[in-house]
């Protein structure tokens, strides 16, 4: 037998909105949805990508729901990578409540057919560096665009006019500019309105750092490359080799656009686990990468928090940060920075304080 409140417990969470494609690529396709509402209370979701062909789900993870945060996240955002070319999916998403009713929602992606409704615009790239080529390439622009379709979502290659943009490769300031494309449409998707094939991408280059090379770095168990320190995501890292055959100190030396005068370094640990979080380092310049000269020395915490090492501004083409000590004799790095001169915050004279008055002079 159940009472009242017994009934009112075993309704099911509602979406009062659809899911939504944020957009898609050739393995890629980030998606949003609107929390559900529950009478309860809404404790996870689970979201499955499946296969049409097969049946099989070939993708799922479960994402908690948290109701009680302020300010409560309405929308989620969420992707999946890996997906194969030119099959067909749908995207499955259970809200589970904490009595265990249970609802879903789907949303079929038929890839690459149908009949054009819009082409979703690239977002915008920021951290290119100073005296990037201007090829695409170089700008790191993306090769495809999402396309929406009437049967669901795609995507096309595009033609970046490059050469047309305002962009100077030999300004070596901070530049915001548009790149304009042409998309190519695929097999299976039809033009019948006379969607404007075009799309744009607006770029800024204000990164002073070119490229990074380290005197160890692991490559083989994953790729922990230099590069990684440089790619502006936190969850990447460079770490030295695995086995310790390359004992400390070890050392990452970023090239810069152009020579420039810098003040700062900032050094980003890696985001979980502590393995190489360097707690002891030298920084060090040079302006043609043979002859450096150390500018900063020191400790720093064995934590995730960001470092940072200061000198005096000093003209520099090439900066190596070297690890003197590392958490169990590794050395990594999330992201490291060098920061211009220029970028040094100004501050306002207020009043200049009198010396203390002189006495007891004979």
């Amino acid at each position: 037998s159940y009472s009242r409140k017994d009934i009112r417990e075993l309704i099911a969470p509602q979406f009062d909105e659809g899911i939504k494609i944020d957009s898609f690529n050739n393995n890629e396709v980030a998606f949003t949805i609107k929390q559900a509402n529950d009478n309860v209370r809404v404790m996870e979701y689970n979201i499955q990508l499946i296969n049409k062909i097969t049946g099989k789900v070939d993708k799922s993870f479960n994402s908690l729901s948290y109701p009680m945060d302020k300010p409560y996240d309405e929308y989620r955002h969420y992707k999946f990578t890996g997906l194969s070319p030119n099959a067909p999916y749908m995207i499955r998403v259970f809200a589970d409540d904490s009595m265990y009713n249970r609802s879903s929602q789907d949303i079929d992606l038929k890839i690459n057919s149908g009949n054009l409704n819009s082409i979703i615009a690239p977002v915008d790239i920021t951290g290119v560096a100073f005296g990037s080529a201007k090829t695409a390439d170089a700008l790191r622009l993306p090769g495809t665009v999402s396309l929406v379709t009437d049967e669901g979502v795609g995507y096309a290659n595009v033609t970046w006019h490059v050469g047309a943009s305002n962009y100077d490769p030999t300004v070596m300031t901070v530049q915001t500019f548009t790149v304009n494309g042409t998309v190519i449409l695929p097999t299976g998707v039809a033009n019948p309105n006379n969607v404007p094939l075009t799309t744009s991408i607006r770029v800024t280059v204000n990164k002073l750092i070119q490229s990074a090379t380290a005197t160890s770095q692991e490559t083989e168990g994953e790729n922990d490359s230099a590069s990684m320190a440089i790619d502006g995501d936190p969850n990447t890292i460079w770490h030295t080799k695995w086995n310790k055959s390359d004992v400390l100190p070890q050392s990452i030396t970023l090239k810069l656009g152009a020579a420039f005068p810098i003040y700062k370094v900032t050094y980003l640990p890696r985001p979980s686990g502590s393995n190489g979080i360097i707690t002891a380092y030298n920084v060090y310049v040079s302006k043609d990468g043979v002859t450096f000269t150390k500018v900063a020395s020191g400790t720093w915490a064995n934590n995730n928090a960001e470092k940072v090492a200061t000198f005096d501004p000093t003209d520099a083409l090439y900066v190596k940060l070297e690890a003197t000590a590392g958490v169990n004799g590794w050395a990594s790095a999330a992201e490291i920075n060098v920061f211009e001169a220029s970028e040094i915050p100004t501050r306002n004279l207020m009043s200049i304080t009198a010396p203390a008055a002189i006495t007891g002079l004979t």
